[in-house]
């Protein structure tokens, strides 16, 4: 189905900030994740202590519900630990692996498309989507209201305690909790930097599990009435407890899995993104006298590989070496541009077709056959050629596995512009021998673009 107006207008909205999302169990479930949901945890965990004689079987009243698993904990152990050390460690909560939504949601955050997100969950698998995009720089973790000053301008709240929590008792978890809370410790920053928000979806919460419930209801509270919320769930909203609840108008309902849900959302950021790139593609074609290259089917390409995989190209493509993840702005889509303009232009006069694959190497195909494979770089106005050179270099042994080698380089954007490079052979070995038993070719030429678009014969060079 498709996404409301709303969110496909606030997740490309000019400054960004007006998307919030909060995240239930349910965003946790899809793998690599794989943490079940809240009602199956507390059903299973029910069992062991029935099944080790903690509780006697009917004890609990509601045994899917782990607000009421905890209530009976505490009263019988004056404490949540044995709840909160099995739950940690039979789901592992403290060493999840993100998922595609996940990696997404940083994505989008690092990209100020969202403004920030408030998870109910305990598992850190967000937070590793963050260390994984090494945007921690933007994005500020809160595991708690003594975080608080970790805050930036987009932020990831863990309103219940994240799995890091070592006090098992912190863990929000009993009913009881949930009120004292939220007023004594979250609701002014909550209600500040997420719910104000323009649009606020709730994504990944079906069950109307007590703790979930409550938390909700007090946020919902918060929320100022133009706000549009809306409710991303794989089921259908007959069978979601807590869009009941909700009470919201069924058209506020969206029956779509999280990863689905965010990979649709993302889509429309690269649209923008490269609306931007074609924009600025023209523009520098107009200004230097270029021919301003068909870009339609490489853009086509990197939006097939969705925002995440755009994100590491680009930043492969300019030697970023802070993060793994490069996000788009208007000092980044003119560099960007000038390079997609470069490979159109090699493809054009080679009569070849591109590939962009993952790795951010181009790949130049004739009659379906790979006829070249090369390593783009910029210099963003910068670098000198010989910088690029030791970059390019340090990053070598990345593609010492592919089928396809590299053996050309594009370069532009350079400080020192078009120059000659005559790199050895090896940085090691020095000049010798230009194939090795063990990786093959050896041999990187490097290619200035200003140097090819005056001499579009030495195109033969990169692509016989």
């Amino acid at each position: 189905m498709p996404l409301p107006v709303e969110l496909n207008q606030a997740v490309v909205a000019p400054g960004g900030g007006r998307l919030a999302l909060i995240l239930g169990a349910g965003c946790s479930v899809e793998a690599p994740t794989g943490v079940p949901v809240a009602r199956v945890c507390s059903q299973a965990l029910h069992d062991d202590f029935v099944a080790d004689g903690f509780l006697a079987a009917g004890e609990c009243t509601k045994p899917d519900d782990l607000s009421v698993l905890a209530d009976l904990v505490f009263l019988k152990a004056g404490t949540q630990e044995p709840l909160v050390t099995r739950l940690r460690q039979r789901y592992q909560l403290h060493a999840k692996m993100p998922n595609e939504g996940y990696l997404i949601a940083a994505a989008l955050l690092t990209e100020r498309a969202i403004a920030s997100i408030v998870t109910l969950n305990y598992d850190v698998a967000i937070t590793a989507a963050v260390a994984a995009l090494s945007c921690g720089d933007i994005v500020g973790i809160i595991e708690g209201p003594h975080h608080l000053g970790n805050q930036t301008n987009h932020n990831i709240y863990y309103l219940h305690r994240s799995a890091n929590e070592v006090d098992p008792n912190a863990w929000v978890l009993r009913t009881v909790t949930i009120q004292a809370e939220w007023q004594g410790n979250w609701e002014q920053q909550i209600t500040q930097h997420v719910l104000v928000r323009p649009v606020v979806v709730f994504a990944g919460i079906g069950t109307a599990v007590t703790v979930l419930l409550e938390s909700a209801k007090l946020m919902r509270q918060a929320i100022p009435a133009a706000t549009r919320q809306y409710l991303v769930n794989p089921s259908p909203s007959a069978g979601s407890g807590f869009f009941q609840q909700m009470q919201l108008a069924d058209d506020r309902y969206i029956q779509m899995g999280w990863c689905d849900f965010m990979r649709q959302l993302a889509d429309r950021l690269v649209v923008e993104h490269h609306q931007l790139l074609a924009a600025s593609a023209q523009e520098k074609a107009l200004e230097n006298n270029h021919t301003n290259e068909n870009l339609t089917p490489i853009l086509a390409q990197l939006r097939g590989h969705g925002v995440v995989t755009a994100g590491r190209i680009r930043a492969n493509w300019l030697l970023n070496d802070k993060r793994p993840y490069q996000p788009m702005d208007g000092n980044v889509s003119p560099l960007q541009a000038d390079l997609l303009l470069g490979i159109a232009y090699i493809a054009r006069n080679s009569t070849t077709e591109v590939s962009v694959a993952e790795d951010g190497l181009v790949e130049f195909r004739r009659g379906g056959k790979v006829i070249s494979a090369v390593i783009v770089a910029s210099g963003c106005g910068h670098r000198k050629t010989a910088s690029i050179e030791t970059r390019i270099n340090q990053r070598r042994p990345q593609w010492r596995t592919r089928g396809i080698q590299p053996t050309a380089t594009l370069v532009a954007a350079t400080s020192d512009g078009p120059v000659t490079i005559t790199p050895p052979t090896d940085l090691v070995r020095g000049e010798g021998p230009a194939n090795d038993i063990i990786t093959g070719q050896t041999s990187l030429s490097y290619h200035h673009l200003e140097t090819l678009r005056a001499n579009p014969a030495l195109v033969a060079a990169i692509v016989p």
